[in-house]
């Protein structure tokens, strides 16, 4: 039995490891159309924090900064840090300094979240650490039911304020809604939440079965279904069930088939 798990284990590996980092890998599948030289080429998407928010605010601000990722991705020549490594260097508590040498991030970019009486406002950071400047420090507000409305807006900002060029095929999908459904991401920010705890060992757990929900709800949920596949492996890590293995192995390779 251990024999037959080991060998379905490297023969997984290769398909899981492709959706881990909140899609990094799936998407260098992209074929990329040149353009002129960007004077950026790193960039890292801090954790969101959160102020006098409503409960689950913690949520909105982890689904949100999943989706800014997600979209950033797509911009050719930007090496987005993955955001494992990103979390697990922003638990030590450094200053911007230290955390921009460490990530090999050129800019850092962090935000502020705050949901009340049916509203989220997020408060966006853009700094430029070659030379410690402020590039942007702004605030994006809207109805907490049009959150969908808001992926869009805050890639735009950000990406406005970046000195890079796009190709109309990357400015289609960093417009393109991941989903519909406000009950699938909903889910999916849910999951997303606990995906990050670090701390906590069932957190995996936790992610799972919020992002298997999302995923019910709209089956072409792809940042999603990625994302479940790395829960399902990182519990598998956690409690070595063979069974999440498999199942991380398929959701996989299913995000791959429908990625966008």
């Amino acid at each position: 039995m251990r024999d037959q798990s080991s060998r379905h284990l490297r023969r997984a590996l290769p398909v899981v490891l492709l959706v881990l980092g909140a899609v990094t890998a799936v998407l260098l599948f992209h074929r990329r159309a040149p353009h002129a030289e960007s004077q950026v080429t790193s960039l890292a998407v801090l954790p969101f924090t959160i102020e006098a928010a409503e409960p689950g605010a913690g949520f909105l601000a982890a689904g949100l900064s999943a989706d800014l990722r997600y979209r950033l991705q797509s911009v050719e020549d930007l090496q987005c840090i993955p955001h494992l490594e990103v979390l697990a260097r922003t638990l030590g508590g450094q200053d911007w300094r230290q955390l921009a040498q460490q990530l090999g991030a050129e800019i850092l970019i962090s935000g502020k979240l705050r949901e009340s009486s049916g509203k989220v406002q997020i408060a966006i950071e853009i700094l430029d650490t070659r030379v410690g400047t402020l590039i942007r420090s702004s605030t994006l507000e809207e109805s907490r039911d049009r959150i969908l409305d808001l992926h869009r807006r805050l890639a735009r900002e950000v990406i406005a304020d970046l000195p890079v060029a796009l190709t109309r095929e990357q400015q289609a999908r960093i417009d393109q809604q991941a989903t519909r459904s406000l009950k699938a991401w909903e889910a999916f920010a849910q999951g997303t939440g606990h995906l990050d705890d670090l701390v906590n060992p069932r957190a995996p757990i936790f992610a799972a079965e919020l992002l298997h929900r999302a995923v019910e709800l709209d089956p072409d949920f792809f940042l999603a279904r990625s994302h479940l596949s790395a829960a399902l492996w990182l519990e598998f890590m956690s409690v070595g069930n063979p069974d999440r293995l498999r199942e991380a192995e398929l959701q996989a390779r299913r995000a791959l088939e429908d990625r966008p």
